[in-house]
């Protein structure tokens, strides 16, 4: 009897789910989305030398976040993208030699994402695949060193500054058109970021400087999964 009940109702389900029903993106459409997001930063850091003693390499670790974007379409195929997203707090983690293992500190980031996105296919698919290209801009706030860095290695302060970012942002997403106004989207994100930073210890009144993250081995990738509303 729950089999008889069950199964013309998943039919049902199914059959409105991917039914072709018209639900289009349209010129002039302002879709919204929020959700959450994982940012993996992919970053390592060359190995930092600090008068001539090798310290080791750094990493960022992952982060997740709530994220928002909004989209214009400025034609049936065609929209303009602004990403933002809650600002990550990254916590920076030795990798290799003498930091292994060892906090280091967090850094705060402040992300901005434009994208043109081209929707590939027409506007009677609940499908709706896109790429899209643009740039990232990165601006780094407050950077907490660990207060127990500094005596971990007989130093008086040790003091880190990360440089603002502009690069190249490619992305690639699908929506599901639930309704003629809600849809589900999932989208991942790659984003060229050059995480360039600098060091700071002052040992026995000597300072000296430390490059850090001076070259990006390898760019941030972000991946969301977001519920969309259409204006």
């Amino acid at each position: 009897m729950v089999r008889i009940i069950l199964l013309p109702l998943a039919v049902c389900i199914v059959t409105a789910l991917f039914s072709h029903n018209g639900f289009a993106y349209q010129k002039g459409d302002i879709l919204i989305r929020a959700g959450m997001a994982v940012i993996d930063p992919r970053e390592e850091s060359d190995s930092i030398n600090m008068g001539g003693m090798d310290l080791g390499e750094v990493g960022v670790e992952s982060q997740s976040v709530p994220i928002a974007n909004v989209s214009y379409f400025v034609s049936d195929h065609l929209a303009f993208e602004v990403l933002l997203s809650k600002p990550p707090v990254f916590e920076i983690v030795g990798t290799t030699g003498l930091v292994k293992g060892v906090p280091i500190g967090d850094i705060e980031a402040y992300p901005l994402l434009v994208t043109v996105q081209y929707f590939f296919l027409t506007s009677h698919s609940v499908w709706q695949p896109y790429l899209g290209i643009g740039f990232n801009y990165v601006v780094a706030g407050d950077t907490d060193v660990n207060p127990d860095l500094a005596p971990y290695f007989g130093a008086e302060s040790i003091g880190i500054e990360v440089e603002e970012s502009w690069g190249l942002t490619l992305s690639a997403g699908l929506d599901f058109i639930v309704t003629d106004k809600l849809s589900i989207s999932a989208q991942a994100y790659y984003a060229d970021v050059e995480g360039k930073g600098s060091g700071t210890v002052i040992v026995g009144g000597q300072e000296f400087e430390l490059d850090i993250f001076s070259q990006t081995g390898h760019a941030p990738v972000m991946y969301s999964l977001t519920l969309a509303y259409t204006f």
